[in-house]
C-alpha cells in the first residue's frame, strides 16, 4: 500500500532580491539527515544552474525552505559549488563552464545546508518541505517558457518519534543525466541509496510550480513521459526508470533541454517514511566527434563483467547475471559466515582521436560499501561493519587505468548483516552500484551494473500451533499442549523457545528451550489452572524467528440461575490468538456426581446457555475442542442455599497439609461424604480422613500442586461446595 501525500504549502518564501528571471536554474533536490544524539534535522539542498549561456546569474548565497504546516522557515546557506559536467581526454572539447566555445550541457551545482533544526512534530499526513522560485530558462523544451518551479520533500511520522528525527532520507549518490548525444543509446545511474537500508521505490512524478501546483507540460510531454517519444521521432525509445535504483535509459533523436522529476518513496515495515524528489535536467544535443590522426566516428561503452574464480572458490558464492533495460544486475544469495570474492572486469578497445587508449575510471557506492576514499577500510560504512571493500587489480594500484580496469570486490558476511533497525531478521538485501566510464569526447561512454546480495539465514519458521491447544493433565494438574513442527530446512535450527505469561498482553518470559525439531508437545510442570498463555519461536545461532500463535488455557466461568426454568450460562476465552470462525467449541455436561461427561452441543461462540432439568449437586460442565483440550473451571455451580450445609466451617484458607471441617451439632460426621477435586475435574484420592463426632480432618495434602480446589460435601439431600486455595 502506498500513501498519497496531499498537503501542499501555499505559504512560500522566495529570495526575489537574489533570484530574478535570469537565474537559469533548471532543477534541484532537497534531502535531510538526522543528528545521531539530539534527534534534530539538517536539510541539504542542491540547485542545478545552466552555465552554458554567457552572463548567467550567480547562484544565491542562501535558500529558505518552508516547512508546512508548521510554518517553520529553514535557512540553508551555500556550502560549496561545483560543475556536474563531463570531462574528456581533450579539455578544449569538454562541455564545461567557462570553456570556449561555451556549449549547452554545462551545469553548475550549488550545495546548501541548514543548521541542525528542531521540528516539534510531524503531522499525520506529512510535513512538506518546499522551496520555489521563478523561473526556469526559456529553452526548457517540455515545460512552458519561463515557467516557475518548486522543489519539495515529504517527511512522515512513521520515520520519527515525537520531536526526535530517527530516519535519514535517501540520497542520489550520482549526478543527474546532464548530457546525452542525439541518437545514442543512453543509460545513466542515479544510484539512489539509503543509510538505513530501507526499501526504496523510484518513479516519475510531476514537476511543480512555485505555488505548489502541478506544472503544465508542453504538448506531447507529461510527468510520466517527460522525454521525447515515438510521436516526436519513430526512432526514439522513451525514458524508463529502474524502480529500485533510479537508473534511467532512453534513446532520443529529438534535441532539447528536458526536465524529469524522480520521486523516491522510502518504506519500512509497510509504512511510508519519506518522499524525496529530484528535479533533474537533461540536455540532448547533436555531438560532433573530435577529429585527429585516429578519427573516432563512434564510441563504444566499456564492457563490464563480474566473475568468481571457481578454482580458487569452488563453493562460490556465484552470481547470476540479469540483463535489464537499465543496466546489468548480478545477484547472489549468501548466509552468515560466507565470504564473497568477486572480480569486476572492464575493457575498452576504442582509441581517442589522438591515438591514445581511452582511460577507464571506476566508481562504486552502496550503504554497505566502505566509505573510505579508496573503498578499502572494512570498518567504515553506513551500516553494520564489516563493510564490503574494493581493491584495484590494475598495475598502477589505482581505479583509473588505460584500456582496462579490474577491481576485486570482497565482503565477509556476518550475522550482524541480518540486523535491520536493531532487529535480527531472516533475510536482508544489499545493493552495490558500480560504474565504469571512458574519457571520450564530448560525452563519456559509461557502463553500469548492480551487485545485489541477499543475506539469508534459512531458519525454519515458528512451529504451527493452529491445531494445538492447552489441556490440564488429569493425573498431575500440569498444563500440556501439542506441537506441529515447522518444515525442517536442515540449515540453521538450534531449538524451539517456549514463552509463558499469566497475562494475555505479557510480559512473556522464556520458559524452556526444546532442542528436538520433531518434539510432539510440551508440558509445563507444576503450573496449574488459571490464566496461562504460551507461544513458541524457532531459534538459530543468529536470531529467533517470529512468534507462533499464542495459546491460552480455556477458563470456564459458570453462572447458575436456579429459578424456573433453571439456566446455567457458560463463558470461556478463545484457545488461541488465531481463533477464527472455523473453531468449534464442544459443550460437555455431567448431571450427577461420578456420572461422567457427555457431549451436549457445539458452538463457534465463546458463550453458551444450558437449561438443565434442575441445578443439583453433581451438575458440571467442560469446554473442549475435538474431544480434547478440556477447559479448566474458575468456579463451580452454586447450589440453592436451602439445600446447602449453611453452618459448616472449613479452615484454614488457604490450606497446606490439612483441612478442618467443623460441622453443626445436629450433623454427625458419619453421615457426611467428602470429595476434594482439582479444577481439571480430577478427584484427589490419596487423602487421609479422620472423623470425630462433629468434625472431619483431611490430611496428607502438603504435596498437592498449588492452585484452586473444590471441596464437595453431601449429607442426605443436602450439599455444599467450597472453593479452596492450596
Amino acid at each position: 500500500m502506498k500513501l498519497k501525500a496531499t498537503l501542499w504549502a501555499f505559504c512560500l518564501f522566495f529570495s526575489i532580491s537574489q533570484i530574478t528571471n535570469a537565474t537559469h536554474l533548471i532543477g534541484g533536490e532537497i534531502t535531510y539527515e538526522c543528528h545521531p544524539t539530539t534527534g534534530q534535522y539538517r536539510f541539504n539542498v542542491k540547485l542545478y544552474r545552466e552555465c552554458g549561456i554567457p552572463l548567467a546569474a550567480n547562484l544565491p548565497p542562501t535558500v529558505i525552505l518552508a516547512a508546512n504546516p508548521s510554518n517553520l522557515q529553514i535557512v540553508c546557506t551555500m556550502s560549496s559549488m561545483y560543475q556536474a559536467t563531463q570531462t574528456c581526454y581533450d579539455p578544449s572539447s569538454s562541455v564545461q563552464c567557462g570553456v570556449s566555445p561555451v556549449g549547452e550541457g554545462a551545469v553548475q551545482v550549488g550545495v546548501f545546508q541548514s543548521p541542525w533544526t528542531t521540528i516539534n512534530s510531524i503531522p499525520t499526513n506529512g510535513l512538506n518541505v518546499f522551496w520555489g522560485t521563478c523561473c526556469r530558462p526559456a529553452n526548457v523544451t517540455n515545460l512552458p517558457s519561463n515557467a516557475s518551479f518548486g522543489l519539495r520533500a515529504y517527511l512522515y511520522p512513521s520515520g520519527n518519534t515525537g520531536s526526535m528525527c530517527n530516519n535519514n532520507s535517501p540520497i542520489f549518490s550520482e549526478e543527474p543525466a546532464i548530457l546525452s548525444c542525439s541518437g545514442a543509446s543512453s543509460t545513466f545511474t542515479q544510484s539512489v541509496i539509503d543509510q538505513e537500508n530501507d526499501s526504496l521505490f523510484v518513479s516519475l512524478d510531476y514537476a511543480k510550480q512555485s505555488t505548489g501546483a502541478n506544472a503544465v507540460y508542453a504538448t506531447g510531454y507529461s510527468a510520466q513521459s517527460p522525454f521525447p517519444s515515438t510521436m516526436h521521432n519513430t526512432q526514439n525509445i522513451p525514458l524508463t526508470v529502474d524502480p529500485s535504483t533510479g537508473n534511467i535509459s532512453f534513446t532520443s533523436y529529438t534535441n532539447g533541454l528536458y526536465v524529469a522529476v524522480y520521486k523516491v518513496e522510502e518504506w519500512r515495515n509497510g509504512a511510508l517514511l519519506s518522499e524525496t524528489f529530484r528535479d533533474a535536467p537533461t540536455y540532448i544535443k547533436s555531438c560532433t566527434p573530435s577529429t585527429g590522426l585516429c578519427p573516432q566516428t563512434t564510441n563504444n561503452n566499456p564492457s563490464l563483467n563480474l566473475e568468481v574464480d571457481s578454482l580458487l572458490y569452488p563453493n562460490g558464492p556465484f552470481f547470476t547475471q540479469v540483463i535489464g533495460p537499465n543496466g546489468l544486475r548480478y545477484e547472489t544469495t549468501v548466509k552468515p559466515g560466507d565470504t564473497i570474492n568477486a572480480k569486476l572486469y572492464s575493457f575498452d578497445t576504442d582509441f581517442n582521436p589522438n591515438c591514445t587508449p581511452q582511460i577507464l575510471s571506476f566508481s562504486a557506492n552502496g550503504s554497505q560499501l566502505s566509505t573510505d576514499t579508496a573503498w578499502g577500510n572494512p570498518s567504515l560504512c553506513g551500516l553494520n561493519a564489516p563493510c564490503a571493500t574494493l581493491t584495484s587489480l590494475n598495475a598502477s594500484g589505482m581505479f583509473v587505468s588505460p584500456s582496462s580496469n579490474n577491481v576485486e570486490f570482497q565482503w565477509a558476511v556476518q550475522p550482524v548483516h541480518l540486523n535491520y533497525q536493531g532487529v535480527l531478521t531472516g533475510q536482508q538485501e544489499y545493493t552495490f552500484n558500480v560504474k565504469v566510464s571512458d574519457d571520450a569526447c564530448p560525452i563519456q561512454g559509461t557502463s553500469i551494473a548492480q551487485l545485489v546480495i541477499k543475506v539469508n539465514d534459512d531458519i525454519p519458521g515458528p512451529p504451527s500451533l493452529n491445531k494445538s491447544c492447552l489441556s490440564i493433565v488429569a493425573a498431575t494438574g500440569d498444563i500440556s499442549f501439542n506441537i506441529n513442527p515447522a518444515n525442517d530446512t536442515a540449515d540453521s535450527f538450534d531449538g524451539y523457545v517456549v514463552y509463558h505469561s499469566t497475562n494475555k498482553n505479557g510480559p512473556y518470559l522464556a520458559l524452556d528451550t526444546l532442542t528436538s525439531h520433531n518434539v510432539p508437545g510440551y508440558t509445563h510442570v507444576g503450573q496449574g489452572a488459571g490464566p496461562n498463555h504460551y507461544f513458541l519461536r524457532t531459534l538459530s545461532s543468529n536470531y529467533a524467528s517470529p512468534t507462533s500463535d499464542t495459546l491460552a488455557l480455556m477458563n470456564l466461568v459458570l453462572t447458575a440461575n436456579p429459578t424456573s426454568p433453571s439456566t446455567v450460562t457458560l463463558d470461556w476465552n478463545a484457545h488461541s490468538s488465531n481463533s477464527n470462525a472455523n473453531t468449534w467449541y464442544q459443550i460437555w455436561r455431567q448431571t450427577t456426581v461420578g456420572g461422567g461427561f457427555s457431549l451436549l452441543d457445539s458452538t463457534q461462540n465463546l458463550t453458551y446457555v444450558d437449561t438443565p432439568a434442575a441445578i443439583l449437586f453433581g451438575l458440571d460442565y467442560k469446554i473442549a475442542i475435538g474431544g480434547t483440550c478440556f477447559s479448566a473451571k474458575t468456579n463451580t455451580i452454586s447450589i440453592n442455599e436451602e439445600e446447602s450445609l449453611n453452618e459448616v466451617v472449613v479452615s484454614p484458607v488457604p490450606f497446606n497439609d490439612y483441612i478442618n471441617i467443623q460441622l453443626p451439632s445436629d450433623l454427625d460426621s458419619e453421615k457426611i461424604s467428602t470429595r476434594l477435586i482439582n479444577l481439571s475435574g480430577k478427584e484427589i484420592t490419596n487423602v487421609e480422613i479422620v472423623k470425630e463426632t462433629n468434625r472431619l480432618t483431611m490430611s496428607n495434602l502438603k504435596d498437592l500442586p498449588s492452585g484452586v480446589y473444590v471441596l464437595h460435601l453431601t449429607a442426605g439431600n443436602k450439599a455444599k461446595s467450597f472453593k479452596l486455595i492450596h
